[in-house]
């Protein structure tokens, strides 16, 4: 493992990494999509999904609901941006356009709900997506309330290093930093 020298002097310990940049969407939201997505039965499954969302959570359930073969609405305000689309139209997601409120884009997500039956998963207001509590079997110092899909971030750190004595979580994304919540 390779440490910079100016962190060399600061740190005495072994420094695990994970990068969210080599999931395969390139940012965590793809945990909580596929969790979501993956959690449908099959009843429920072959209705499709819809949410609304102008970033990585649309591209993330496009590209979920991609992996396991089933539709996605992806309702997107029109001020979004290019790239994002890109990334929503690449995975198979169908592109709805909504006015640029978060009112429009909900009513545009019911009305699509009601047009097609498809689950509707929240982009931040979604259990499946956002929260879970698990324990570590076998780890007497930890208990973990985690966030699902997301939080598996956490998850897999622990799973992979069992004993950590400091958890250092980048200051970005909210979701991401409370999926790293170690108690």
């Amino acid at each position: 493992m390779r440490i910079c020298s100016p962190c060399s002097s600061v740190l005495v310990s072994i420094c695990h990494f994970l990068s969210m940049l080599l999931l395969k969407r390139g940012a965590f939201k793809f945990r909580g999509a596929c969790n979501a997505v993956y959690s449908l039965d099959d009843e429920q499954a072959a209705k499709g999904v819809v949410t609304h969302s102008s970033g990585n959570h649309a591209a993330a359930l496009a590209l979920a609901a991609k992996l396991r073969g089933i539709s996605s609405y992806i309702v997107i305000p029109k001020n979004a941006p290019k790239c994002k689309v890109e990334n929503v139209l690449r995975y198979g997601g169908q592109v709805i356009w909504s006015e640029n409120t978060m009112q429009a884009r909900e009513d545009t997500a019911s009305r699509v709900l009601e047009e097609t039956g498809a689950v509707l998963l929240h982009p931040f207001n979604d259990g499946r997506i956002i929260r879970l509590t698990y324990s570590l079997g076998g780890l007497t110092s930890f208990s973990c309330c985690l966030c699902s899909g997301q939080g598996t971030i956490s998850l897999e750190l622990l799973e992979q290093v069992t004993h950590l004595d400091t958890l250092v979580v980048p200051i970005s994304g909210l979701f991401n930093n409370l999926g790293v919540f170690v108690d």
